[in-house]
């Protein structure tokens, strides 16, 4: 019984060590066209081409990551 938790342990780990890692590594999955303003506290962004993204990290190291919505797509208006 031991010999197959570990076994399945293992399989786990190494499904997990290809899913992404962030969420810009992913083929057509962009990043902002333009960041937002010093000091912008909103949570989500919309760039220069109509993207949304939601804010990552603290204020003080802000990221951005894109809005995935159905078929993996990311959210863009036009």
């Amino acid at each position: 019984m031991k010999k197959f938790a570990v076994m399945c342990s293992l399989v786990v780990v190494a499904g997990c060590s290809a899913l992404p890692i962030d969420g810009m590594s992913r083929a057509g999955w962009d990043g902002p066209a333009n960041l937002p303003p010093v000091g912008y506290a909103k949570e989500t962004w919309v760039d220069a081409r109509g993207c949304v993204f939601f804010a990552t990290g603290s204020t003080s190291n802000r990221g951005w990551a894109p809005y995935i919505g159905s078929g993996l797509n990311q959210v863009c208006k036009g």
